[in-house]
Order: structure tokens, then sequence, then C-alpha cells
């Protein structure tokens, strides 16, 4: 089920005035964490990972301090003062950092990425040059065109983690004054680190210009100072070591515990709405997840005489209404979605059905019609003969074929996404930090499955948070001592926040009925 605020900003491969002037200045005037990530389907596959700033000491290597340490840029570095941070992987899957000042008002965003190099020989001095060669130039650029002038320009050296004071990357920085309209003025910047004849990282920034020397510059010069690099042999290294913990906890999920948690009897009902950053909140719909023990001849879109295996496996139901186009259209879109795997975790299977409806009478006796046809996907993932693969195919004719990942190689299935903390809870789960793969259904004609990356922390009652980054952006979810997911936050592009929050039945149809929703 998607909303209607699903898009994730694109980063071209060389940063251009528009990447600077535009995308970070209206990400700095809404307040924003992060450009948007894509909402993925409720309790879906892909995540934020998002926390505060939290001190470094320089004399620390970086498996000493993993709270400042991107490991998908091989960055560390100490967040300045009153600084969100916001981890994501956009949609050409580049992972990026986003560093937001949370004064009111932020005085200054900053992303990080690596980029590598469009031409052999380059240098961090000589990408700022074409950056700044590609500025409109003063004689020639249209009446109205934002100009830019140098503030300042100066080479930087960037430490490697853990290494001596000699052991630098070769590094530039560029700050410049932005004449955004008649009477403001912004400053731009770009921070440039060679990290090897290849590979560059960027830092793309933008500050208030009025207040830059007096509130900015000082908190971004110290966040400057305080970036490490890790080796590449060490990035390596740290990789290896979090599929390997990937691997372990994929391990964990036995034929015992999958029948455990079918059997529980999960009735898990949420819900679902968007807040803004000035505080409106808009109501999107409602989730309900249920479990039990099936054959995979029950999932929807199983044909008459389909030679299926009868076993058991784990059932996980999705149901769900989208009101977020009423009262406006009186439209709400029903989606039932059916995910089955095998209690071996050999096979799998899923069914997804989207129905639009057009609500006639939303009083004490609904009536509705259905609006156009249904959209449904179905999705098949098959036992090793000797490799298993995965086939998607959606009512609009996308048919996708991929091989699943080799059996050595830690996946997670769309049905053990749906009900992980249970999963994990009944493993009885400590802190971690992992890699693993999952299907991006998002992302399908983009290869599909893609590398997911998740940290645990267990609190002192035994709750447990689960922040994740993967191929569709990020999320952070929050679950009980039993496993239950009691709230899921994904950041979107005005600022605001996507949030699946536990409930029950009687409370929101409570809440629907003073909002004039349509309620079942």
């Amino acid at each position: 089920m998607k909303t209607a605020a699903q898009t994730t900003q694109n980063h071209a491969s060389r940063p251009t005035r528009g990447m600077i002037t535009g995308t970070l200045l209206a990400c700095l005037m809404q307040a924003s964490t992060t450009a948007a990530p894509s909402a993925n389907e409720l309790g879906g596959t892909l995540s934020p990972v998002i926390h505060r700033s939290i001190q470094d000491d320089d004399t620390k290597t970086a498996s000493e301090a993993p709270e400042t340490f991107v490991g998908k840029l091989g960055l560390a570095y100490t967040a300045p003062p009153n600084c969100i941070a916001n981890e994501q992987r956009n949609d050409r899957g580049v992972d990026v950092l986003h560093l937001v000042d949370e004064s009111t008002p932020p005085g200054w965003t900053i992303t990080f990425q690596r980029l590598g190099v469009q031409e052999m020989g380059e240098t961090a001095g000589s990408r700022i040059d074409s950056f700044l060669a590609s500025l409109p130039d003063p004689e020639t650029a249209p009446a109205g065109t934002p100009l830019s002038t140098v503030r300042e320009r100066r080479a930087l050296g960037v430490r490697l983690m853990g290494g001596t004071e000699a052991q630098r990357y070769p590094a530039e920085l560029v700050y410049l004054d932005v004449e955004l309209d008649e009477t403001t003025t912004g400053i731009s910047g770009l921070l440039v680190i060679q990290i090897d004849p290849t590979t560059f990282l960027y830092g793309t920034l933008f500050a208030l210009g009025d207040t830059f020397e007096e509130r900015s510059k000082a908190s971004l010069e110290t966040l400057f100072d305080s970036l490490r690099i890790l080796s590449g042999t060490d990035k390596t290294e740290r990789e290896s070591t979090r599929i390997e913990n990937g691997s372990v906890v994929v391990s964990a999920f036995t034929p015992e515990l999958l029948r455990a948690v079918a059997e529980k009897d999960v009735n898990d009902f949420y819900r679902l709405y968007a807040t803004s950053p000035d505080g409106t909140v808009k109501e999107v719909g409602w989730q309900q997840v249920t479990t039990r023990l099936a054959s995979c001849a029950e999932v929807p879109g199983t044909t008459a005489g389909e030679d299926v295996s009868m076993e058991q496996g784990l059932l996980v139901t999705i149901k769900s209404e989208i009101v977020e186009f009423f009262p406006s259209q009186k439209l709400t879109v029903d989606v039932v979605g059916s995910h089955w795997i095998s209690l071996d975790r050999a096979e799998s299977r899923w069914s997804i059905i989207r129905t639009p409806r057009r609500i006639l009478s939303a009083g004490a006796r609904r009536t509705e019609t259905e609006v156009g046809s249904p959209s449904a996907e179905t999705g098949i993932r098959t036992r090793p003969q000797p490799r298993s693969t995965i086939t998607v195919v959606d009512s609009n004719g996308l048919n996708v074929q991929l091989d699943a990942p080799a059996d050595d190689t830690p996946f997670i299935t769309q049905a053990e996404l749906y009900v992980l903390g249970h999963l994990l809870a009944a493993s009885g789960t400590g802190d971690f930090d992992l890699d693993w793969y999952a299907l991006d259904r998002q992302s399908l004609n983009g290869a599909g499955i893609r590398k997911r990356s998740d940290r645990c922390t267990v609190a002192a009652d035994g709750s447990f948070e689960l922040t994740s980054i993967g191929g569709s952006g990020a999320f952070t979810q929050g679950f009980s001592e039993t496993g239950a997911r009691l709230m899921r936050r994904s950041p979107l592009d005005d600022g605001g926040e996507l949030i699946l929050e536990s409930t029950d039945p009687e409370t929101l149809i409570e809440l629907y009925t003073r909002k004039q929703l349509p309620v079942r």
C-alpha cells in the first residue's frame, strides 16, 4: 500500500547548483531531517537510521564508537550540538548521510555520499574547479538567475580512522554566497574528500547567510575537523562481520520458531497517520496483522490444479484500508495481503490485492462501489532446483524473475518481516548490528534483492528498537518485550513522518467517527 507521499531524492553523479541551492534549501526551510525516502508497504521491508549527536573520542577505534560511524560510507564523525542525523539509501542505491541543525529556525543542513570519478586523474581540487566552472556567469546569465560568489576556499586533510596525524586524505572545501532573492543570501558549500584514485566522499551543504558566521560556521568546522575515514580493508572486514551476524540471526528462525509464531495467533492492529512539521496530523489508514498455520494453497492466486505442497507453514495475513483520499475524493483503498513461508524456510509465496472504492454513504450503514478494477501482485520463491528463484507478477504486466541469494547468504522473506518483532523476541534477541538481504518490491526494475542493514537495541525491560536502512528508504521501529510492534516511523519529504502506531479497533472507530472518516 503506497501513500501519496512516495518520492525519493535523486543525487546526480556530479553535484549541481540545483542540488545545493534547490533541494538543500527546500530541506532547510522545511526543517526536514531527510529528503524523502519511499514510504514502503505497511510493515514493509526496508528502512532511516536516526540518531542524536553522540560525542566521539578521537582515541577510540571505529569498533569502539559505532554510534557515530556510517558503515556504508566508511565515515566516522562527531555531530555538532542540536543536530539530528539520518542515514538512508536513495532509489539509485546510493547511501547518504543527512545532518540537520535542529535550532529554530534551522541554520544549516549537509548531506554526505560517495561518488566515483568522472575522468581519470581527477582530484578533490579539480572537482571543486569543475563545480565552480558550472555556475552561471554573472556577465551572461539571464536576468533573475541566482548568482554565486566564492566566500572561502581552502585545502583540508581528513584523518584515517586510528591513523597518525600524517595519515590524511586530500580534501578541499568551498563556501559560496548565493543570491536567493533581492534581500536574502544563503551559503552553499561543497566538501570533497578523495578516498582513493577512483572514489570521492562529497559533503554538500546549505546554510542561512545572515547568521552564518555567528551561528553555523563554527559548528560546521567542528564537524569537518572530526571526520575520520575507515580504510578499505577495515571497511570490508566490518561488512563481512555484519553479514556473519545476519546469518546467525536468520539461523535462529527454525521450524520450531516459525511454528510457534504461527500458533501464537498474532492479532496486531495499527493506526497509520502522517505528521507535518507544523504538527498537522492526517489519517492515512489502518492495518491488521494476523498469523496462523496453513498451506500455501490458501494463498490467493493459487490456480486450480496447480501442483502445490500441502505442508504447513507460517501464513501472515495483512488487512488494510487507506483513507487518505477521503473525504476530498470520497475514495478508500482496501488491501489484503497473504504472505506464506514453509517452516523449513525453503519456499515462500504471497499475494496482494488492492481494491479502490468510492464511498456513497458513510453513515450507520456504509454503502460503497468499486472504482475500476482491483490491482494485484503475486510472488513465488521456489525450492532450490538447484537454485531458488523468485517470480513476481502484477496486474500491470510486470513480470520479474530473480535468482534468490545463495544458501550461505542471509535472506529474510516478506512473511518474516511482517512478524519480525515476534521472531526476534522468541529467539531471545540481544543488541546487534547486521546486514542481510530482502526483496525490495519498490525497486523490482532495478535488481529487486537488496542488502538491508539493521541495528537492534534492547532496553532493560526487554523492549527493543530496530533501526534499518535499505534500498527503498529507511525507518525505525519499536517493539514490546513480547515482540509486538508498537510504533514504526518513516521520514517524509515535507519534514514530517509516516507513523504506524499500535491501537485497537474500538479506539480507531471512535477516532474515525470524530473525524468523519469511513469505518467498517
